[in-house]
């Protein structure tokens, strides 16, 4: 055989597999790019979404640590109005004893001091996280 022809013959057989590899390769990169730029677009997105699902959480949670504040609030102002009418109604009947009266606002100031004590030895202010 001769070098002529077996060089024509991997020349037509090589040149045009190179050229559609060539552009194959490019096609399929191109693609991968356009694919990755999509996906990225969407995990931004997922991400955004994600975030603003967080924060509304975090806003109805500090909204419902203010309303069941407000509701021990009013819970502690309805049970004083009400202690404060009933020991005034006793006073008029005349039910009431001062003396023990008396004896009790003593405890109750110690009973104050130790929840006080208490309060200040286990603040839980860093209990809800805060940005």
């Amino acid at each position: 055989m001769d070098w002529t022809i077996i060089f024509k013959f991997l020349l037509t057989a090589t040149v045009p597999a190179l050229i559609t590899y060539w552009g194959t390769k490019k096609k399929c990169d191109s693609k991968i790019k356009e694919i990755q730029i999509s996906k990225d677009a969407e995990i931004k997105q997922l991400k955004m979404q994600h975030q603003h699902e967080i924060d509304k959480l975090e806003s109805d949670h500090k909204h419902l640590i203010e309303m069941k504040e407000l509701e021990y609030k009013y819970q502690k102002q309805t049970k004083s109005d009400d202690m404060t009418s009933k020991m005034t109604s006793e006073f008029l009947l005349g039910n009431l004893d001062i003396a023990k009266v008396l004896n009790g606002m003593d405890q109750l100031g110690e009973l104050q001091k130790t929840v006080e004590k208490f309060k200040s030895s286990n603040d839980m202010s860093n209990f809800v996280k805060k940005k």
